[in-house]
């Protein structure tokens, strides 16, 4: 690697050398806006938010990412919002470890939207119509919020004036339901299943015991390409046997294990000695393996 001082002298020569100038010369390139996709920055942009939502309500559930979820409801204001959520569908979940991704039209939708006032942006605003616009939209059913959420604006009649609410005058929220967390941020609102079936568990715990032993793998100095054997110790947790049992073959494959599928799972483990290592899956779950390179 070059060093810092070194590095631009090699840069600028190479410019030269391409361009006939200095690049501190040069002026900087213009951009063509016809080339930008502005509907990929949407899509982008709604990809993090989504993202961004889901992952804050893991936090606040206390679920770790590894922990699979079977599925995330987002409701959709029109038409365009569902084409971006389909585009972006694989992209999400991936990034937040969910299964599913349902897509709900604002009637389908059976999360209670509540809304208040800005009143910092309605006084600005309405000025001596606030109280009144205020009181308006605290009178608000579920159809006018999604009506303002839908079109943006809407109009209302106030002391025999006609004034426009924006959708940024107020805060809309979704209240959670029985198995679902919801978050919003502005029109965007995700609900999260948080239920966790046996099956989900497994496959959490499957997955932390690959995070463990990929962390193992390399800290033993092993290749990346290097064959092991892997036993994990059956502590008599049902959780730790179910999950190994299920997923044994999924793990034997991420970690490059050559262990039989019906040896992986052991009744004990030398004491002590190389290979052999204690890891920890989640708050209550421990558990011993042994990762040894193979021979052959």
């Amino acid at each position: 690697m070059l060093s810092a001082p070194i590095a631009p002298f090699f840069s600028d020569r190479l410019y030269r050398d391409l361009k006939g100038t200095s690049v501190h010369l040069s002026d900087w390139p213009k951009h063509d806006e016809s080339l930008i996709d502005t509907e990929l920055e949407q899509r982008t942009a709604l990809a993090q938010k989504l993202t961004s939502l889901v992952l804050s309500i893991r936090k606040k559930e206390g679920h770790r990412v590894r922990q699979p979820l079977q599925k995330m409801l987002v409701p959709v204001t029109d038409a365009a919002m569902r084409t971006r959520l389909e585009a972006i569908r694989d992209l999400v979940l991936s990034e937040v470890n969910v299964k599913e991704l349902v897509i709900l039209d604002a009637s389908e939708s059976k999360l209670t939207k509540k809304i208040k006032p800005d009143f910092k942006k309605l006084g600005a605003r309405m000025g001596k119509l606030m109280k009144s616009v205020a009181a308006a939209v605290n009178a608000f059913s579920q159809a006018q919020i999604a009506e303002l959420e839908a079109n943006g604006s809407m109009k209302l009649s106030v002391e025999g004036q006609e004034v426009e609410l924006l959708r940024d005058d107020v805060e809309i929220t979704a209240e959670n339901v029985p198995g679902l967390s919801v978050a919003s941020d502005g029109a965007l609102t995700v609900a999260l299943d948080i239920t966790l079936t046996d099956e989900l568990v497994q496959e959490g715990i499957a997955r932390e015991l690959v995070s463990r032993i990929q962390t193992l793998r390399k800290e033993s100095g092993f290749e990346v390409t290097d064959r092991v054997q892997l036993h994990i110790h059956d502590n008599g947790d049902p959780r730790l046997r179910s999950a190994v049992v299920g997923h044994a073959s999924w793990i034997l494959a991420e970690t490059l294990a050559t262990t039989p599928v019906d040896q992986v799972l052991v009744s004990t483990l030398p004491a002590e000695g190389a290979g052999v290592h204690e890891v920890e899956l989640d708050e209550t779950l421990r558990c011993g393996l042994m990762l040894v390179r193979s021979v052959n």
